[in-house]
């Protein structure tokens, strides 16, 4: 009788062990299997980024570079290119649209022939590739003198040959890559790129513009670590 408290005691902590073991063994396993898991997820994401490793770098650009549509407008990085009557966009907008749109067109890493990019944000310009002296400027604003506009459409004429060189050189190297509208001299899709008082007009061409601009950047992402050899150039 006298051993009765102790034999309990000695139970009591014997049960106590177990509980404890049980406890210790099922968090060792729960570890193991979300280590598992966790390796399972990391050799999943590394066979998705080497296969998947062109589309990374078109994703990037994409978002560095997003070109979409609001309403009427073509976008660039959220900034609307065009006028509308029913729609009033200020200038300093449009032409800083028209800097990442041009700058979109410098990280292509092509040699255009004619002329020059000038990326600066909204006061980006053109340069001929022979005379570093003369500016194209791709901006403007509201005021009612002629010469602005004038500048402005000397730029959005360099700026859509640039364009278009930089596609007939994309369709060169990859067919499957041209653009979706047809571009010829200062019109895409038949309509005129140059700024008029047709304001409509000229979104349209703008919006058509920039759904072939985006498919530079696809082909710039395409060919970011390659270095393409073509004749064309």
């Amino acid at each position: 009788m006298t051993c009765e408290p102790a034999c309990r005691r000695f139970r009591t902590y014997i049960l106590a062990l177990r509980q404890r073991w049980l406890y210790e063994n099922q968090m060792m396993d729960m570890r193991c299997y979300e280590e598992q898991e966790q390796r399972m997820a990391c050799h999943a994401m590394l066979r998705w980024v080497s296969k998947r490793g062109e589309i990374s770098r078109v994703n990037v650009l994409n978002d560095c570079f997003n070109i979409w549509h609001a309403g009427p407008f073509a976008t660039a990085n959220g900034l609307r290119v065009g006028r509308h009557p029913l729609h009033q966009v200020q200038w300093s907008e449009i032409n800083a649209a028209l800097g990442d749109i041009l700058l979109i067109m410098k990280t292509a890493r092509f040699n255009f022939s004619r002329y020059i990019l000038l990326p600066m944000g909204n006061h980006s310009k053109l340069s001929p590739a022979d005379d570093n002296r003369t500016h194209y400027c791709l901006y403007t604003d509201d005021s009612f003198s002629i010469l602005p506009k004038r500048h402005f459409n000397q730029a959005m004429s360099a700026f859509f040959a640039c364009a278009k060189e930089l596609g007939n050189f994309m369709e060169t190297c990859d067919p499957v890559l041209r653009y979706p509208y047809e571009m010829s001299s200062n019109k895409v899709n038949s309509l005129s790129g140059l700024h008029t008082s047709d304001e409509e007009t000229w979104t349209r061409a703008m919006k058509f513009l920039l759904t072939n601009i985006k498919w530079a950047v696809v082909w710039a992402a395409k060919h970011a670590t390659e270095r393409t050899q073509c004749d064309a150039n």
